[in-house]
């Protein structure tokens, strides 16, 4: 009997499900009485995987050789199904302890349909394992090999895996001291060519043979996004952008302790949109030797209107606003900022000057550096175009919130879509008023409630818009004293274990991963 399912693409029923909770697409796949959906919920809980123990992958593992060896017992049996073919992601975890290396790379080729490999941390990984593996999965786009320190660049160079290599649009090759530790003897430009690659996750390589960094970069022609992971000297990142043609938009620079020299030649390497340093430890990037008005850098360094900055976890020589703002990087242009600064009330109110059309804000606050015209000030500026806000609040939240009320603005931000408020505790008046001033908002992340999860879930129900929550810290009043006699005087000492089950619950509902969510922004 034809039910309505039949009537819809199955594309678009894998895309309904593929937005369901992980529990109910299990059931869907066990015990719905719709062969399509059956199928659906299946090919939707086996497309992507993630392993973080051993145990898991040897489970993965069995499941589909074991349902390979029935349908060649059976035949083409619907009741056997071909899991292999349903997997386009295998993430194996940073921590994750690996089986014997044979039986990792029988799982992968296995998989002929994969388009996402993450092997992080495989030691034994060799590059006979990877040119297997490339050979037996032609659909490949990202390629994440952090840590392999047995890989080297040199089967990238092999004519055998170039046609899979051409489709690569991803790759991570970071921590990987020794990966360009090689010389390519007799290679020519034309050996290695990577035409889709448009992201590169880099690590420092101290060892590195100049010509196979040379090749490797020439061969990156349409690169767009360039991260430098832990790179000491960033005269390697110069190098690696001065072989490279002149495509790179967005940079990140990690754990550079030479900046000093690298950041005046930065402007001349190509027309950045996107501008990311973080762990930089020379002081002398933004430090005052640079910022005198008599130092003749200042007249050279000029950026061509990047509309993303951020400069984060600096310590050790903290990034001002008006650091940004001596090296014209603010402007109307700029549509997101992120800083760990904790902003004072000069600095909110010069990005409000000079970024008047700013939609992304990630940053650091102090209620008690903030005053209450410049919040209004800044409410005001960017109440139509504050789409996304990342706050980490480093004080009482109350009083922050109580001066933001006391701004007497009735929708703060009438355009939010996500927010997120990192670290600090959550009073219930305090997502009251987040709730009922951002009617638009979509997704929110917490990091801990001074209120259960039953009052949460009654909040986030009456949100018109909200799609998901996603709680960073899924305990509630844990860490300190007076938030589990807090907790004992709301529920009892005996009903912790109904807390946590509520918790679980609410997440079950809720709980949806930011990847998803702006998955479904992308596609609406």
């Amino acid at each position: 009997m034809a039910s309505q399912f039949d009537r819809l693409p199955y594309e678009i029923i894998q895309l309904i499900i593929w937005f369901l909770p992980v529990a109910n697409v299990e059931k869907l796949m066990k015990k719905s009485p719709f062969p399509v959906l059956r199928r659906a919920a299946t090919e939707v809980h086996y497309e992507d995987n993630s392993f973080t123990t051993r145990k898991q992958v040897v489970e993965f593992h069995d499941l589909l050789f074991d349902s390979a060896l029935k349908r060649k017992r059976d035949g083409d049996s619907p009741a056997h199904l071909d899991y292999a073919s349903f997997v386009k992601r295998l993430d194996f975890g940073w921590g994750i302890k690996y089986p014997p290396i044979i039986q990792v790379t029988r799982l992968v080729q296995a998989c002929t349909n994969l388009a996402h490999l993450n092997l992080y941390n495989c030691f034994e990984l060799a590059n006979m394992d990877m040119k297997a593996i490339l050979l037996a999965c032609p659909r490949l786009r990202i390629l994440a090999i952090a840590g392999c320190t047995a890989l080297r660049a040199s089967f990238l160079f092999t004519s055998a895996v170039q046609p899979m290599l051409s489709r690569l649009q991803h790759l991570n090759i970071t921590c990987n001291p020794q990966f360009f530790d090689c010389e390519i003897r007799g290679a020519s430009h034309s050996v290695l060519s990577l035409p889709a690659l448009t992201s590169l996750k880099m690590g420092e390589n101290p060892r590195c043979s100049s010509s196979t960094l040379e090749l490797f970069a020439a061969a990156c022609v349409r690169l767009h996004t360039l991260e430098m992971i832990q790179c000491v000297l960033a005269r390697v990142a110069f190098a690696f952008l001065a072989a490279c043609p002149s495509t790179v938009t967005s940079l990140l620079i990690d754990g550079a302790y030479d900046m000093e020299c690298f950041l005046p030649q930065l402007p001349a390497l190509g027309p950045f949109v996107s501008l990311e340093f973080t762990n930089c430890r020379s002081a002398a990037l933004f430090g005052d030797r640079m910022l005198r008005s008599d130092n003749k850098w200042l007249g050279k360094i000029r950026f061509d209107k990047p509309t993303c900055i951020s400069v984060r976890s600096t310590p050790s020589f903290p990034i001002f606003v008006k650091d940004l703002h001596h090296y014209g990087l603010l402007g109307p242009w700029l549509k997101q900022v992120g800083t760990d600064v904790v902003l004072k009330d000069a600095d909110l109110a010069l990005l409000c000057q000079q970024c008047p059309q700013l939609y992304s804000l990630a940053a650091t606050a102090d209620p008690a550096l903030l005053s209450t015209v410049t919040l209004a000030t800044a409410l005001t500026t960017w109440q139509h175009t504050m789409s996304h806000l990342e706050i980490e609040i480093t004080a009482d939240n109350e009083l922050y919130f109580s001066r933001l009320e006391a701004a007497d603005i009735p929708s703060a931000f009438p355009g939010l879509k996500s927010l997120a408020i990192n670290k600090g505790l959550v009073e219930e008046s305090m997502m009251t008023y987040v709730l009922s001033s951002c009617p638009k908002l979509e997704y929110l992340e917490i990091s801990t409630c001074l209120f259960g999860p039953e009052t949460l879930e009654e909040l986030v129900n009456e949100a018109p818009c909200l799609r998901g929550v996603h709680l960073t810290r899924m305990q509630y009043y844990e860490g300190r004293v007076q938030d589990w006699e807090r907790h004992d005087r709301m529920y009892g000492d005996d009903d912790r274990d109904a807390s946590h089950k509520a918790i679980a619950r609410f997440k079950r509902r809720w709980d949806i991963p930011y990847r998803k969510w702006k998955l479904s922004k992308t596609i609406s």
